[in-house]
């Protein structure tokens, strides 16, 4: 594809020069939507819904220095689903979903979403706290309008929701299975292709969210598990009832507190991806 072709030498150059990958990666994102009809909306790609890429894994003798904040392998989807295609590029979408965030008209969301499809991103993080599953609905809409369901890695999330301008944990497995069925019809789609748990709740034993997970696995309905914003001792409770299969913290440039947590999580064969990778859109000005 046009994007993973003009990426290509990002990916490996991060084995060279880890301390600009990410910068680097901005750069070139940055270019391609210049070159694309796209342009009046390759701002609101970086600056309303945010660029991640997804992070294979980190290498392990990475110095604790600015210079070596960058990233290892990419992850082949081989290793997310049964395809063999390459993500080189997420789109987030936690501004998409517009609470909050801007004034921007629904058709410029669902434009940088398109433009962002176009020019070769194939993986897409979304979660139904997002102003209330709206960007799950924005995504659905155009993933539907294109019609490539099969070419897009759609990852969304539980055990979070936006009600009355707030944030509410909710890792009960009752509304679990209702956000999952919630989600589903947002997004379009009969399955989610990587299911986190958006944020950990104190309130609800590990064991019953877990399960809900697993059921869902089980029903086919989700076909990747993982987690958000876990702590150690979070993922090592969680492993005892379900296989963690994604871990997402917060990472770049310029917050890099989880990098230790980033290689144990590698280490334990887990996938990794961020969010907030271009530092709010800082990083690729």
């Amino acid at each position: 594809r046009f994007g993973r072709k003009r990426l290509s030498g990002v990916s490996q150059a991060g084995d060279e020069r880890n301390g600009t990958v990410l910068f680097d990666l901005g750069k070139q994102w940055r270019r391609i939507l210049a070159e694309t009809q796209h342009s009046g909306v390759r701002d609101i790609v970086f600056r309303l819904a945010g660029l991640e890429f997804f992070l294979g894994h980190i290498q392990q003798n990475m110095e604790q220095t600015s210079a070596d904040a960058g990233v290892g392998h990419i992850l082949t989807l081989e290793q997310i689903t049964e395809r063999s295609v390459t993500c080189e590029g997420c789109l987030g979408t936690w501004g998409i979903g517009g609470a909050g965030w801007d004034s921007y008209s629904d058709e410029s969301r669902m434009d940088a979403i398109m433009a962002a499809v176009d020019c070769g991103i194939n993986f897409i993080d979304t979660a139904p706290a997002y102003n209330g599953g709206r960007a799950e609905q924005d995504i659905g809409e155009v993933v539907h309008k294109l019609g490539v369901r099969k070419e897009v890695i759609l990852a969304t999330k539980c055990g979070n929701e936006f009600i009355n301008g707030k944030y509410v944990r909710c890792g009960s497995a009752d509304k679990i299975m209702r956000e999952c069925e919630e989600s589903l019809r947002n997004l379009k789609t009969d399955y989610i292709d990587v299911y986190l748990v958006h944020w950990p709740d104190p309130n609800v034993p590990m064991e019953e969210t877990m399960d809900a997970l697993n059921t869902l696995k089980k029903q086919g309905k989700i076909l990747h598990i993982g987690v958000s914003n876990f702590t150690k001792e979070q993922m090592e409770e969680a492993e005892k009832y379900c296989a963690i299969e994604a871990y997402q913290p917060q990472y770049s440039m310029l917050d890099r507190k989880w990098e230790q947590l980033i290689r144990w999580a590698c280490a334990q064969k887990m996938g990794v991806m961020t969010y907030g990778t271009l530092g709010g859109g800082i990083l690729p000005k």
